[in-house]
């Protein structure tokens, strides 16, 4: 049986290309920008530093690339959006699945293997009209 991936863990073979701190910045800051423009709740540097623990200030800079935050910082900024770190430095959000890990965490069995079953249809379909 396929599993879903839920750690968004990167399984491709393509070549690592190297990434600079500004590349990383760049990613982080169009990433953390996104996840608050499709949050109300947290759509504010001062709704997420309320939130997350992390200052204004530090999300400011981290929006503009003009620091390199710990892990530490990030991990809080994307837990309180109940995500991955790895999904706000991920190269691209075409490849993984946007979802909260933590309310899929709580999903009774029965349903992850009906949101597998629909991704699989999903992909299917997709599959189907390239043919």
């Amino acid at each position: 049986m396929t599993q879903i991936d839920t750690t968004h863990e990167d399984h491709s073979i393509m070549a690592p290309t190297k990434r600079t701190p500004s590349d990383l910045r760049g990613t982080v800051a169009r990433r953390l920008d996104e996840w608050m423009r499709d949050n109300i709740a947290l759509d504010t540097q001062a709704k997420l530093a309320m939130a997350s623990g992390v200052g204004q200030t530090t999300i400011g800079r981290i929006l503009n690339k003009q620091t390199s935050p710990t892990l530490d910082v990030l991990e809080s900024i994307a837990s309180t959006f109940g995500r991955d770190v790895s999904d706000l430095i991920a190269r691209s959000s075409a490849d993984f699945i946007n979802y909260d890990k933590s309310k899929y965490a709580r999903l009774p069995d029965y349903e992850k293997i009906r949101v597998e079953g629909f991704i699989k249809h999903v992909i299917s379909e997709h599959n189907r009209g390239d043919s």
